[in-house]
C-alpha cells in the first residue's frame, strides 16, 4: 500500500509540475500577445483624428471658469464644425464685453449656442476705436471733427 500511495504521489507531483508548465507557456504566450496588442494600438494612435478643438482651449480663452464638469459633457457633444466657429467668436465676445463679471456663464454659452449670435460693440469701443483712427493718422481729433470725417452721436 505504501508503494502504491509513493507512485500516486509521484504521479500527481509530475501532473502538478505538467501543469504548471502549461499555465507559464499560456502566460508567456498571452504576455506576446498582449505586446503585440500594444505595438499595434500604438500604430493606430497616429490615425485616429483628434480633437482639433479641445475643451482646455476652449476653457481657457472664455475664461470664465464656472461649472467645467457639465460644460467639458456639453463641449463633447458639439460637432467640429460648432466648436470652430465658437473658438472663432470667443475674441469677439471678449472683446465687446471685456468684463466677465458681465460674460455668460459658460454653460449657459454652450446652451444657448451664443456664437451664432451678433456682437453689439457698445459705442463707447466705436468711439475710442475712431479716436484711436485719429491718433495713429497723425491729424489732430479737433481737425478731423471740423473736416466732417468723423462724427459722435
Amino acid at each position: 500500500m505504501i508503494f502504491e500511495q509513493n507512485l500516486a504521489h509521484e504521479f500527481l507531483q509530475s501532473r502538478r509540475i505538467s501543469f504548471y508548465q502549461e499555465i507559464e507557456k499560456e502566460c508567456t504566450d498571452l504576455a506576446a500577445l498582449l505586446m503585440q496588442f500594444a505595438s499595434f494600438v500604438e500604430s493606430k494612435k497616429s490615425t485616429i483624428p483628434l480633437d482639433e478643438f479641445s475643451f482646455e482651449a476652449f476653457w481657457n480663452l472664455y475664461d470664465k471658469k464656472i461649472d467645467k464638469p457639465v460644460c467639458q459633457k456639453k463641449w463633447a457633444k458639439l460637432s467640429q464644425k460648432d466648436k470652430a466657429a465658437i473658438m472663432e467668436y470667443l475674441p469677439k465676445y471678449k472683446a465687446a464685453e471685456p468684463n466677465k463679471k458681465y460674460r455668460k456663464g459658460p454653460e449657459a454659452f454652450l446652451n444657448r449656442r451664443s456664437w451664432e449670435n451678433e456682437i453689439i460693440v457698445p459705442e463707447t469701443m466705436v468711439q475710442k476705436s475712431k479716436i484711436q483712427q485719429v491718433i495713429e493718422s497723425g491729424l489732430s481729433v479737433e481737425q478731423k471733427i471740423k473736416d466732417g470725417t468723423i462724427k459722435f452721436s
